[in-house]
């Protein structure tokens, strides 16, 4: 048996403390890193949901991709979520309308849906490929509806006295319910499918290769030029002017 001195024990111990010390120090520091680069993702992503406190609004006007729900009631109420950059969802009301925007953020926000309650309805827009889907009935004197790009607004059950309705671009409109009177313009390839909708008069404007389907009880006045399309439902007084290859004809239930 080969005893060590005690010297050359003493240098092996320090040794060997210092390696683990020095393994458990840099475990300590990876662990570190890891923390702070999960807090950093998380901050840099910012993924979650939250209600924003905005004062009152009449309008809306939908700016970036993602789906809008939208509920008319008490009280007003604006909640966001987005699967990346949240804080980077702008909302600001500006006369009476709330305009949901981002700055150059838009095509690197994933993910967004929006929930809205708000007592009056006066005016809905959106511009880009958003969608906004009306969850309940939609009650309003005067209504202006504008959709610009390639989105889209649906309302499954709509009472208004008086109703605008404007696509410029790709975009479509499904509308059920009932109307007084209605405007109705098209420019480009959008479509507003209302047969669903029953209106007493209709005024109805397409210029390009637009579509239009609705209900009208009592008179009808079409104007279109390029390759569009009316089709109607009901018995009303039709007053049709067409420039090019379009049609305006009634349409089979």
């Amino acid at each position: 048996m080969v005893l060590q001195h005690p010297d050359n024990l003493i240098v092996f111990v320090t040794i060997t403390l210092t390696k683990t010390y020095s393994l458990m120090k840099s475990n300590m520091l990876r662990s570190l890193f890891a923390i702070t680069l999960v807090s950093a993702t998380l901050i840099t992503f910012g993924q979650g949901k939250e209600e924003r406190d905005l004062s009152s609004f009449t309008g809306i006007s939908l700016g970036i991709s993602g789906d809008l729900y939208l509920t008319q009631g008490s009280p007003q109420k604006v909640v966001i979520q987005a699967e990346n950059n949240l804080d980077k969802i702008e909302t600001v009301v500006r006369d009476g309308v709330l305009q949901i925007k981002t700055d150059n953020w838009s095509s690197k926000i994933k993910g967004v849906k929006i929930w809205i309650t708000m007592p009056e309805v006066e005016a809905l827009t959106v511009s880009g490929s958003g969608n906004l889907l009306a969850e309940t009935s939609i009650d309003a004197d005067e209504l202006e509806l504008k959709v610009s790009g390639s989105g889209k607004i649906e309302i499954p059950a709509l009472e208004g006295d008086e109703i605008e309705a404007a696509i410029s671009g790709s975009g479509d409109m499904i509308l059920a319910g009932t109307a007084d009177e209605m405007e109705i313009r098209v420019s480009g390839s959008g479509s507003v499918f209302a047969e669903g909708l029953k209106v007493n008069e209709c005024g109805i404007k397409i210029s390009g290769s637009g579509s239009c389907r609705i209900d009208v009880t009592g008179e009808l006045d079409a104007s279109i030029s390029g390759s569009g399309r009316v089709t109607y439902y009901g018995n009303p007084q039709v007053d049709a002017r067409v420039s090019g290859s379009g049609n305006v004809k009634k349409g089979d239930r």
